[in-house]
Formats: structure tokens, sequence, C-alpha cells
């Protein structure tokens, strides 16, 4: 959440006269908001779907070279896996990053809205 802050009030900051420019030629402060929350909406879906894909990814290494060593080391072979994929904790991990970047890009987008597209012009 922190660094997706980071990142849209330094993107606020960077494109603070394209911002003044799209005010200008009448762009409301709604408009802006949603422009920053589209885009933090498309980094809330990627790193959900990167985090879900990294996550499938260890669970199947974890039980590829996890078990055979487990095995090797107890003599126990009674289980098939080691760890379970979970369709409702891949949704809600995917949910939450979502969550969490539209929150954290709130500030930043109201931030952006807010700038006078006089001053924002003025700037380069």
């Amino acid at each position: 959440g922190l660094m997706i802050i980071n990142t849209m009030i330094v993107s606020v900051y960077e494109r603070t006269h394209e911002i003044g420019i799209t005010k200008a030629i009448g762009a409301s402060e709604l408009d802006i908001i949603r422009m920053f929350l589209s885009e933090c909406i498309i980094i809330g879906v990627l790193g959900g779907i990167l985090g879900d894909l990294l996550g499938v990814m260890f669970s199947f290494l974890i039980d590829s070279v996890g078990r055979p060593m487990l095995v090797a080391q107890l003599g126990i072979a009674d289980f098939e896996h080691l760890t379970v994929i979970n369709i409702q904790i891949l949704a809600a991990g995917f949910l939450i990053s979502l969550v969490i970047s539209v929150i954290a890009g709130i500030y930043p987008a109201w931030r952006g809205a807010k700038l006078d597209p006089v001053k924002a012009l003025r700037q380069l």
C-alpha cells in the first residue's frame, strides 16, 4: 500500500502539467480522480494476479521438492500433497490486493484533482 501511495504521489507530481492541461480543457475533479484510481485498479489487478501466480508456483515447488525430502527423512508417505491450493484464498488475496491499491490511491488522486490548473500550467 505504501509503495502505491508513493508511486502515485510521484505520478501526480510528474504529471502536474498534464493535469493542468486536462483541467483547462474541461476535465472535472472527478475525471482526474477517476484517471488516477483507474491506474490504481490496474496496479491492484496486476499485483493480485502476480501474487496468486507466484503463490501457486511456490506451492508446487514445495510439493515437488519438500514431499520427497520429507518422505526420505521420516519415511512417511501417507499424504499426497504438502500444500493445498484453495480458490477462495486465491480470490481473497486478489481482492485484498485490489482494495489496498484503490485505498492507497485515494489521497494521490484527490491531491491531483485539487491542483489549480493555472499553477499547474505554469509549472514545468
